[in-house]
């Protein structure tokens, strides 16, 4: 166990102590005698620490919260001596979560003053209990039973009983609390849900599982480790007097092989039904799984941060920028790399794209302003870094699709089972929300997630950059109360603004309206026609020579003078980086008198050339993408060549498809957005 110097204990204190309301950093600051970088300093070295126990310190405007459940800040409070004892009574959601376990493991109707007894409640409280798990197993096809004089019972399948029993565990089980227990690492009394079954028997499943299995299979998250050691304990315990049927579907011989490798281990025999319904266990669980966490402390600090400057710039401008997962991943690694490196940042100098796109969203550069100086204030950074990070915003508020629709991602350990139960009650519980997509864990690295506009699980996430709700597999009434709540609040929350682009306005009277749109339709028709994507050979060319060639290539009825527009590029380049993060373009720009008039072109590199990208990352370069304008142009040649720009790094999809696309397919994409651009100023 890592131990805590005496100043990290006074901190972990106070955050318990003010939990769950927070503690604000001033205060704070008055209580150690120590300056706010000192604390941000500490808080750093905290956060794996308390990962490890499943907490997360969270900044809520302004607040620092220890977030996380129950059971484990009260672990923490017996770690720092702030209590002897673990065991206190269980919240309503996990007593009727226990509640429904004990139903679901006993052989017998079960007396209703034994459940109280065993739950330390009144007969009363049982009985409101068994009236909400009754409507909510009423959902999945479980009938609950009660007979004056015998008792309470439910009435459904083997299988559906054991899927549940494993669910009901695995929502309520911490994953470092119950291998602690099973090592004998811990002190504290075990909960509930830890003494649901025998000590003895999850060891033996552990170890057995840890022999002959788990080496053998692609498991990577203790989670999914504590999956298996609970569907096998819950297998042995009801085997033998509630044997599973199970319809052998596909090829599971590999796996069959594994299990009787793990009986032989625990010296235990099944039946072959059995035997089957253990080996799809193990198949479902023989993959990948997604890992959200940092192994660097520095990187999992700015990444918390990183999340609280896209909460406040979500907040202030009512439009949820954390939908998406990638784009936290590229603005975190972009903030990380700027952080770690400052003196390669942007240098504080005007560079017309990133300024065209401060000027088209001054409401949400003056945001990410702000927030920056809020969130990261210890860290200055200049105008044109603060335009580059705009960028990664401007990029997400233009070009996601919004609807009064909502889509909700369900995220759960194997996506069968009582998943998909869960899904068909979510639909006709939730009639506001469109679609519902049903993920197992291990997919969500294949899954848009900027699509969904809230997510469920049925497991714990940690790391997991976005918010998300838990919920239980019975999804009792108090649960989706709370759902329903909370989804209000999402809407009222981020549908009060749909994000558009402002698009340019034409000003004037209506004749000199249409000579101006006709006029702006003339010159991109021009632009579009002479746009090429050109094949160039630059092998055993440095960058130099081979801006030299792309120059040579565009003609002297475009360019004056060769010779001052290669200076002109390479001056550009050397200015600031012109790679595009994330592909193989660099997008290489420039005005010049020896311009005569605007041009743009695609060169295609035989010999790809190592740049650097303006996330300050190196890339390969494979095509080139060229602007080229006179040094005094109209007000109709800067809409359209920023229109250009705008196109290429607002958008993943446009990024694509400069980076594949065959001239025809270029030529009609950009006048598709030249015609939109157009329409949208016609005043009529």
């Amino acid at each position: 166990m890592v131990r805590l110097t005496k100043r990290q204990e006074v901190i972990l204190g106070e955050l318990v102590k003010n939990a769950p309301e927070g503690i604000a950093l001033s205060q704070l600051s008055k209580i150690t005698k120590v300056s706010r970088r000192t604390l941000y300093r500490e808080f750093n070295e905290l956060s794996l620490y308390l990962q490890h126990l499943g907490l997360n310190l969270q900044n809520e405007q302004g607040r620092y919260v220890l977030v996380g459940e129950n059971v484990a800040l009260k672990q923490l409070q017996v770690i720092l001596g702030m209590q002897t004892e673990l065991i206190e009574p269980l919240k309503p959601k996990s007593r009727q979560n226990a509640l429904a376990a004990l139903l679901l493991l006993a052989d017998q109707p079960q007396k209703i003053i034994s459940l109280a007894l065993e739950l330390d409640v009144s007969e009363g409280t049982i009985q409101r209990d068994l009236s909400g798990l009754e409507e909510a197993f009423a959902g999945f096809a479980i009938k609950l039973q009660r007979q004056k004089g015998v008792g309470v019972w439910l009435e459904t399948t083997e299988l559906k009983r054991r899927q549940f029993l494993s669910e009901i565990m695995l929502n309520e089980l911490n994953d470092y609390q119950f291998f602690a227990y099973l090592d004998d690492k811990t002190t504290i009394v075990p909960d509930f849900f830890l003494r649901l079954l025998p000590k003895k028997l999850l060891q033996q499943c552990y170890q057995g599982l840890e022999q002959k299995v788990l080496p053998k299979l692609k498991v990577t998250s203790d989670h999914q480790v504590l999956q298996l050691v609970i569907l096998f304990a819950i297998c042995l315990v009801r085997s033998k007097k509630h044997p599973v049927k199970v319809e052998l579907k596909d090829q599971l011989l590999r796996y069959q092989a594994l299990v009787y490798a793990f009986l032989s281990a625990v010296d235990e025999e099944l039946e072959q039904n059995e035997l089957t319904y253990l080996a799809y266990q193990l198949k479902k669980g023989d993959q990948n799984a997604k890992s959200f966490t940092y192994t660097d402390e520095y990187e999992l600090a700015v990444s918390l941060k990183v999340k609280a400057l896209i909460a406040l710039v979500s907040q202030k401008m009512k439009f949820d920028f954390s939908r998406d997962l990638v784009f936290f991943k590229k603005l975190s690694r972009h903030v990380i790399t700027l952080l770690k490196q400052p003196h390669q940042g942007l240098p504080n100098v005007r560079i017309e794209t990133l300024a065209r796109i401060k000027n088209d969203h001054p409401e949400l550069f003056a945001c990410v302003k702000r927030a920056w100086k809020e969130i990261f204030f210890e860290q200055a950074i200049s105008e044109t870094e603060l335009q580059l990070i705009l960028l990664y915003f401007a990029s997400q508020y233009v070009g996601t699709k919004r609807s009064d629709k909502l889509a909700v991602l369900i995220v759960c350990e194997n996506g069968i089972g009582t998943s998909s139960l869960l899904k068909q009650r979510l639909k006709k519980e939730l009639p506001q929300v469109e679609h519902f997509k049903l993920a197992r864990i291990q997919e969500l690295n294949e899954l848009e997630l900027a699509e969904y506009d809230i997510v469920l699980s049925t497991l714990r996430l940690p790391g997991f950059p976005r918010e998300y709700q838990i919920v239980s597999p019975l999804l009792t009434k108090e649960e989706l109360m709370r759902l329903k709540t909370y989804i209000k609040d999402y809407q009222r929350k981020y549908f009060a603004k749909v994000a558009t682009r402002k698009n340019k306005q034409f000003n004037g009277k209506l004749p000199q309206t249409l000579s101006f749109i006709a006029a702006t339709a003339f010159f991109c028709t021009e632009l579009v026609n002479e746009l090429q994507v050109k094949k160039v050979d630059n092998t055993g060319l440095d960058l130099q020579q081979t801006i030299e060639k792309l120059v040579s290539e565009i003609g002297n009825n475009i360019i004056l003078n060769e010779a001052k527009v290669v200076t002109a590029l390479e001056k550009r380049e050397r200015l600031a980086p012109i790679g595009l993060p994330d592909s193989s373009l660099a997008l290489l720009h420039t005005t010049s008198c020896a311009i005569k008039r605007c041009h743009f072109a695609i060169f295609e590199l035989t010999e790809p050339i190592t740049m650097q990208a303006m996330d300050q990352r190196l890339i390969a370069v494979k095509r080139m993408l060229v602007l080229l304008a006179p040094e005094n142009m109209s007000q109709i040649e800067q809409d359209a060549l920023g229109t250009i720009s705008s196109m290429i790094i607002m958008n993943d999809d446009a990024l694509t498809l400069f980076e594949q696309g065959d001239q025809k397919t270029l030529q009609s994409e950009l006048a598709k957005r030249f015609l939109k651009e157009i329409k949208s100023g016609i005043p009529i």
